[in-house]
C-alpha cells in the first residue's frame, strides 16, 4: 500500500516537470522558431557532452589501423 511519503514525491516531481515545461513552452511561444533551436541545440550538447561525445569527436581523426 502506498504512503503519503510516495504521493508527496510524486506530486513534488509532477510539479517540477510541469514548471520546467510551462517555462520551455513559454520560452519556444515568445521567441518563435528561434527559441525551440536554442533549446534543441542546448539539448544535443548535453547529450554529447553527458555521453562523453567530446572526447570521441577531439580524436575523430586520430585512429590509424594497425
Amino acid at each position: 500500500m502506498r504512503d503519503i511519503y510516495f504521493y508527496t514525491s510524486l506530486f513534488s516531481t509532477l510539479l517540477i516537470y510541469t514548471t520546467i515545461l510551462c517555462f520551455l513552452v513559454t520560452f519556444v511561444v515568445v521567441t518563435g522558431i528561434i527559441g525551440a533551436l536554442v533549446i534543441l541545440f542546448a539539448i544535443i550538447v548535453l547529450f554529447i557532452f553527458f555521453y562523453d561525445g567530446f572526447k570521441t569527436i577531439k580524436n575523430m581523426g586520430k585512429y590509424t589501423s594497425h
